[in-house]
């Protein structure tokens, strides 16, 4: 960021704090030089106003619209720094820059009584063109198409760098984006070209613009888009002087269906953020396997053939249906990871965006045609064979990767066989595709797009131009990066006490996509964090992960205390008692549990374990004679046989347990204690010795961390060790013998 991008931020913030001289002094300083005459005029008049109500107030005059005018002074003096924003912009930034040298003396895109005039003319000329026939209909057309998208892209450029707009100025583009008479193409691109100008250079205007042609548009393309396009672009660092913009959010998510279309947004956000996780999955999973097996079938238009091999039937009948299932099953987790959300197709198409057509900005957000002229130059047979027109309806691409397809396809298309042009021809070309009712849908539409919005963030070659909405260039630590737009829930505008529903469901998601991220900053703001069973759950499993055991019990306890029958965070508990050494309250925890599972095993081994820490070996015995009848081979029970018979000085039985767990690759260093103590206990100090010094993995350990290690072992075990006539002395002894002290 430029240093004086840097200041009129700083400025920006002053106001953003409703200091006003404060604001004005630094634009006093950064105007001398730099703005145009316009500019002075605007901050001159601010300043006068501001003196005259200093002036009255100094005097002591009331004025009833003394609080009305600093507001409107604040809102002005903000106007005018985002416009020198964008000034500044265009001085430093190429794409801004471009986009002003492009734009600059273009007087057809000058209101939006022009541009709706120009729009409309362009439908009305389509359809009369359409009507006539005769040899020049198709020259025509494609001219007329042409000269469209060349004004479509100053406009999409216009907007982009456009500064702060009126209100009539708005009115009359929400007039037109809802206008029918207009292409629902054209709305779409000029809604994407004021994201990218909000996402820069905030203004309340053009923000409630998206916002009311998200309320009252029949359009669902449309819609999607002007979501998109507020949920990025809230500031609420703005909330102290444009109140209007938190109002309209409460308005907003008064509505049941709008909140859970914030939701499904802000989950297909988080699934664009996981794209490299799911492309590399693909890349060694799945593909893999499918090129594993694709020597025993043939991939067809119609389906996975076998191939005819009356030899491999011979030598192995079974390959071929093993191919095909293998296959079958590659091709069903693709399916499933694109049902759900994931975009299975960047890792190959991200390599199809550097054709001259992605040159123009306007071209990553534009819907597919056929006519579009960066597709005039494929040939004919190409476009004979029906390929665009199946290409445009065909459910899996984003509208990007469409126009990536089609531009790499005509290159190769006349060298490929004749079957394979036929097979492309037809409509199911683009293999398995969604219900043709789910096309329309407000969810795929939208994941669509916002794979548009993300091939452009992440490749277009001037990204770096643009505000970072996805956190791409953020250095990735251990932590989940929440500071980036598409985070968009996690703004302090959203009322989160009238959302509990959407952020319940919200931290949920996040934490089955093991995103790291505290759930405090989740619920920030939320006043009955106390009573909400989902945050207590998320933060105790939060406290869990930390160590933190007596907190994490405090948090399960209280979710179970709202949801007694909640059994996933019963058996939580449990495990949190056992790793805080809370044995008592567990003890009673799987005693309840095994009334209602009584054949659970694994609970009847906490129990068992709750039973030994409690001192209650001879119960637990009795109940582990019976489970090592039925799980002879299980180690946690031979293990727990062990400890057991060790604690009521059955040294023998315990000996011998040991020596099997001590045998085994699954041993662990408690299991070469407990037996260096039996043998300790035995008498047997050498064996005692040797199983002590297993525990150190060879010589990998210094003395001094051996000797550590194992008087930690000792200081635990103390009580034991003692009850057994061991003395501390001996136990310093032991520890040297270890040590190999001479």
């Amino acid at each position: 960021m430029s240093d004086n991008i840097e200041y009129i931020n700083k400025a920006i913030e002053k106001i953003e704090n409703r200091f006003l001289a404060d604001s004005l002094d630094l634009i006093s300083q950064y105007i001398q030089d730099t703005a145009n005459i316009e500019t002075h005029s605007v901050y001159d008049n601010i300043r006068n106003n501001y003196i005259f109500m200093l002036d009255y107030m100094q005097r002591g005059t009331k004025d009833p619209e003394r609080d009305d005018l600093y507001n409107r002074l604040l809102k002005e003096t903000f106007s005018v720094l985002i416009d020198l924003s964008v000034d500044c912009y265009i001085a430093e930034q190429p794409a801004f820059m471009d986009a002003y040298n492009i734009t600059k003396n273009q007087l057809k895109i000058s209101s939006a009584a022009e541009i709706r005039n120009n729009l409309e003319d362009f439908v009305s000329s389509v359809a009369i063109t359409d009507l006539n026939s005769g040899p020049d209909k198709n020259d025509r057309l494609e001219k007329l198409y042409a000269e469209h998208q060349s004004y479509m892209s100053l406009l999409f450029k216009k907007i982009m760098i456009a500064k702060h707009w009126t209100d009539n100025e708005s009115a009359d583009m929400q007039a037109l984006l809802l206008s029918p008479t207009v292409e629902s193409q054209d709305r779409q691109l000029i809604i994407s070209a004021l994201m990218l100008n909000l996402l820069e250079f905030f203004d309340i205007r053009k923000f409630l613009l998206l916002v009311n042609v998200y309320t009252n548009t029949d359009d669902e393309y449309i819609r999607q888009r002007a979501l998109l396009g507020w949920a990025l672009t809230m500031r609420p660092s703005a909330d102290k002087i444009f109140p209007e913009q938190r109002d309209a959010i409460d308005r907003l998510i008064q509505e049941k269906d709008t909140c859970i279309e914030l939701l499904e947004l802000q989950e297909q956000l988080i699934y664009c953020e996981d794209t490299d996780r799911y492309t590399d999955k693909i890349q060694k999973e799945i593909i893999p396997d499918l090129i594993k097996n694709n020597n025993n079938l043939n991939i067809t238009p119609f389906g996975i053939e076998e191939k005819e091999d009356p030899m491999q039937d011979i030598f192995d009948p079974g390959a071929s249906d093993r191919a095909m299932e293998n296959v079958e099953k590659s091709m069903g987790k693709m399916m499933d990871m694109m049902k759900q959300g994931s975009d299975i197709y960047f890792g190959g198409f991200s390599q199809m965006k550097r054709y001259p057509f992605f040159e123009d900005i306007t071209n990553w957000f534009c819907p597919f045609y056929i006519q579009h002229p960066g597709l005039n130059h494929i040939s004919y047979e190409c476009k004979n064979s029906l390929l665009l027109e199946n290409l445009m309806h065909s459910g899996p691409f984003c509208d990007s990767d469409k126009y990536s397809f089609a531009l790499t396809i005509d290159k190769i298309f006349n060298s490929l066989p004749s079957n394979v042009k036929e097979m492309l021809g037809n409509s199911y070309a683009f293999g398995q595709t969604f219900p043709e009712e789910d096309l329309a849908k407000p969810i795929y539409i939208r994941r669509m797009y916002l794979q548009n919005v993300y091939r452009f963030f992440r490749l277009y070659s001037r990204k770096e131009n643009f505000v970072d909405v996805f956190g791409l260039n953020v250095k990735k630590t251990g932590e989940y990066n929440c500071d980036h737009r598409s985070l968009f829930l996690l703004n302090t505008l959203f009322d989160r006490s009238k959302l509990s529903d959407v952020y319940n469901d919200f931290a949920k998601f996040m934490s089955s996509h093991k995103k790291n991220i505290d759930v405090d900053i989740i619920f920030r703001g939320y006043t009955d964090k106390n009573i909400n069973s989902v945050y207590l759950k998320l933060k105790g499993a939060e406290y869990y992960l930390s160590a933190e055991w007596s907190k994490a019990s405090e948090c399960f306890e209280k979710a179970l205390a709202l949801e007694p029958d909640d059994e996933r965070t019963l058996v939580r508990l449990g495990r949190t008692y056992l790793k805080g050494e809370n044995f008592e309250k567990a003890e009673i925890l799987y005693k309840n549990l095994l009334l209602k599972y009584p054949d659970k095993n694994s609970f009847e081994i906490k129990y068992i374990v709750c039973l030994s820490n409690n001192h209650k070996h001879e119960e637990a015995l009795q109940r582990l004679y019976k489970l090592n009848y039925e799980l002879p081979n299980d180690n946690n029970v031979i293990r727990l046989l062990a400890w057991n018979t060790l604690y009521t000085n059955q040294l023998d039985k315990s000996n011998q347990y040991y020596s099997k767990l001590i045998s085994e690759s699954s041993s662990s260093i408690q299991d070469y204690v407990y037996a260096g103590y039996c043998s300790w206990f035995m008498g047997n100090i050498e064996e005692a010795k040797e199983r002590f010094i297993c525990i150190f993995d060879n010589d990998s350990l210094q003395a001094s961390s051996r000797d550590k290690l194992l008087r930690s072992f000792f200081a635990h075990d103390s009580d034991l060790i003692k009850n057994h006539g061991i003395s501390n002395f001996e136990m310093e002894i032991m520890s040297d013998l270890v040590r190999g002290v001479s």
